[in-house]
């Protein structure tokens, strides 16, 4: 989508794809992308249910825009020369979560 629009996507809608509450499966309750993020809230497990991890695109910012695209999970940080895009709504606690996402 990023290297075809030149954007992120807003919304599960701009990509046509279900809303939020209709992507689940057995660990999945919803999958809501949000200016470019995803969100992922978990279903039943006894300890991640209703949890979220959010996987945020990080980007080189630069003009002319170029297609250097990378994803960052949970509470971890861009790369220097990179900028995260959208609102990280993880609520998984870190002793949850790979080490990548720290």
């Amino acid at each position: 989508y990023y290297s075809f629009h030149g954007k992120l996507p807003d919304n599960n809608q701009t990509l046509a794809v279900p809303q939020p509450d209709q992507l689940k499966g057995k660990y999945v309750n919803s999958m809501q992308i949000e200016q470019g993020a995803i969100h992922v809230t978990f279903a039943n497990d006894s300890v991640l249910e209703n949890l979220t991890v959010t996987l945020r695109p990080a980007l080189v910012i630069t003009y002319p825009p170029t297609s250097y695209l990378t994803w960052v999970c949970g509470y971890a940080k861009a790369v220097p020369g990179m900028t995260l895009i959208g609102t990280n709504k993880t609520t998984v606690p870190p002793q949850y979560l790979p080490q990548m996402c720290l």
